[in-house]
């Protein structure tokens, strides 16, 4: 610095360089910044970025494509799609079709035979782009809730891909089996992500196939297939353990995922146990979601312990750090608090939750919105049991019905039990009890084959 100041950025840029040809590309990419040199950062970004969204990483890449000028990071078309991939991933969904639209431009003018400014650092991925570009569509459609965009454009794409690229085709194939997920197929759901976790261990990228066994497990559970759910968490782990260590921090969710099913199944040493793993694991983790589904696990434990108020103040947090993903939402927060309130005798403001939802007991039933339906039954139930308002319990039950026969056609087992359950309810508050009986009995036998009991319990007293 003294003798020769301006000898420093040449020294980051070969210290870059060298950083490169020993593919430590991360100290590669900051020394580059370091020296200035923005066009061979951008490179080095470019480059980069599969590995890093392969890893769930897509928050640092975004921070270093954001330090870029906007003006080189637009003249890369290959660029311009990898940073709209990483605000779907963080969960930015505003912005991304400009980008989109910015590459598909430069597509055009190459097609024209045009002149152009476009930088290209591999043809071939240049040539992937209208491919890779549908996918990204897809995906964005897939966390906004739009089903028929993401089916259409992951069929798209699945028309545009060669039938060598298994990864992508794997990628389109596992769009289309959220999209099932979110509109209540779960069968069909389920097959598509096993055909993905199996073909990513094909490809060698086992990575992939444990991070998404909690996607899995989450399915078998709403099918009330509590065991293979804890047999989908058990053998992801396995495989993490045997492939590499150092993967155990995406399982994070793993254990989250088990202390839950252990906490419904009534063992809680078991359920102590995987809670504190997650937690050690999870400051760890780069999987965005983990904040929320923490939080969201921790504010059930309070409310099985019956500390309402602690677990009212977790479904806030929860509510604050939560972050759009593809994964359906089907237990909103403020359903899960109108359900609270409920417990506390805050029959008003369950009322008022349910009046700024809109909801009605003619509403058209999806999967989406079933355990909002199911809170507003209870939120019906309550007002009839306080106020002795008949057409409330009248609605209670009509909806009920409905709420049944669309989670029995859907083959959602554990939907099922907490249905027939608020169904017994329902019936006692009419004195009907041979028949509150019936709808018990029917969600005992679903139940105890898979070791159900918090569920039970935790409807209190009743």
């Amino acid at each position: 610095r003294q003798a020769d100041p301006d000898l420093i950025p040449q020294l980051h840029a070969r210290a870059s360089i060298w950083y490169e040809e020993n593919d430590l590309l991360p100290q590669a990419i900051d020394q580059a910044f370091v020296a200035g040199d923005f066009k061979r950062t951008a490179a080095l970004v470019e480059r980069v970025e599969t590995e890093m969204d392969a890893t769930f990483q897509s928050a640092v890449w975004l921070k270093w494509a954001r330090a870029l000028p906007e003006q080189l990071l637009r003249a890369r078309p290959v660029l311009c799609v990898q940073y709209a991939n990483a605000l779907i991933s963080c969960g930015e969904l505003e912005d991304v079709e400009p980008w989109l639209l910015n590459a598909e431009r430069w597509l055009e003018i190459a097609g024209d035979g045009s002149k152009t400014s476009m930088i290209v650092e591999d043809e071939a991925s240049v040539q992937a782009l209208p491919v890779t570009i549908a996918l990204t569509r897809a995906n964005h459609a897939s966390y906004q809730g739009d089903h028929a965009g993401a089916i259409k454009y992951a069929e798209l794409a699945l028309e545009l891909l060669p039938d060598e690229d298994l990864m992508q085709r794997a990628q389109a194939v596992a769009i289309v089996g959220l999209t099932s997920w979110a509109l209540g197929d779960l069968a069909a759901a389920r097959e598509a992500l096993v055909d993905w976790m199996d073909s990513t261990l094909q490809m060698g990228i086992p990575l992939f196939s444990i991070a998404s066994a909690f996607g899995l497990a989450d399915i078998l559970v709403a099918q009330g297939r509590l065991q293979e759910a804890i047999s989908t968490y058990d053998e992801a782990l396995q495989l993490a353990q045997d492939v590499d260590p150092h993967l155990l921090p995406i399982t994070a969710h793993h254990h989250l995922g088990l202390a839950m099913l252990y906490h419904e199944m009534g063992d809680e040493e078991k359920a102590i146990h995987h809670l504190q793993i997650s937690s050690d694991l999870g400051r760890k983790s780069t999987l965005i979601d983990w904040p929320y589904r923490r939080t969201v696990a921790h504010a059930r434990i309070k409310e099985s312990a019956g500390d309402l108020d602690a677990a009212l103040a977790l479904l806030d947090e929860a509510k604050r750090v939560y972050i759009t993903n593809p994964v359906p939402d089907v237990r909103p927060v403020e359903a899960v608090k109108a359900g609270i309130y409920l417990k506390q005798g805050r029959l008003e403001q369950a009322q008022e939750w349910a009046r700024e939802q809109g909801l009605a007991v003619n509403d058209d039933l999806d999967y989406e919105n079933e355990f909002e339906h199911l809170t507003l039954a209870r939120v019906l139930l309550a007002k009839y049991t306080e106020t002795g308002a008949g057409r409330a319990l009248q609605q209670a039950q009509s909806l009920l019905d409905r709420l049944l026969m669309a989670a029995e056609e859907g083959d959602r087992a554990g939907s099922v039990i907490e249905i027939l359950i608020v169904q017994a309810l329902a019936y006692q508050a009419a004195g009907d009890i041979p028949n509150a009986l019936t709808s018990l009995g029917r969600a005992f036998s679903l139940a105890e084959p898979e070791g159900y009991l918090r569920t039970f319990l935790d409807e209190g007293p009743v």
